[in-house]
């Protein structure tokens, strides 16, 4: 058990959960542009040394300019601050009413990560489809090993 006597990894409230939190007349006007909040699916610090995101997209869907800004900003910050970061997008393919569970459901889409000789943000694929197992392969390839309590 966690903390608030609840299960890692489980929604503690799933109806509110399923409340949408909507942004209308959440706009901010720039000299060219508006633009408004948008929101991650998921998203780790794991001992405060690295950051893992999780962005989910039913199959097809593409990732919306606004969401892809927002990657490439907070992934060149977190380089900047020296922390190792990802950004994994997943898709799947379950209808609306229907709960998606990440492991069983998604398979990774693409990868978002700084690359440090090019500096700048990139995407790219790869043959894994597990994004929880590619989360534990890129801790361990950033030399954080196994992580304890």
């Amino acid at each position: 058990m966690g903390e608030y006597g609840m299960n890692k990894g489980q929604i503690r409230n799933k109806e509110r959960a399923r409340q949408l939190l909507l942004f209308e007349g959440c706009i901010i006007q720039l000299p060219t542009s508006e633009i408004s909040p948008t929101d991650i699916d998921g998203i780790i610090n794991i001992s405060q040394k690295m950051w893992a995101v999780i962005e989910s997209k039913r199959q097809g869907v593409p990732l919306p300019a606004g969401q892809r800004i927002m990657i490439e900003e907070l992934l060149t910050d977190w380089h900047k601050a020296g922390k190792p970061a990802i950004v994994i997008i997943v898709e799947h393919n379950i209808d609306s009413d229907k709960d998606i569970v990440l492991r069983k459901d998604c398979v990774i889409r693409e990868i978002y990560h700084y690359n440090s000789t090019k500096n700048k943000v990139e995407a790219y694929k790869t043959n894994y489809t597990d994004a929880w197992e590619y989360i534990e392969r890129f801790r361990r390839a950033v030399g954080m090993g196994e992580v304890t309590a």
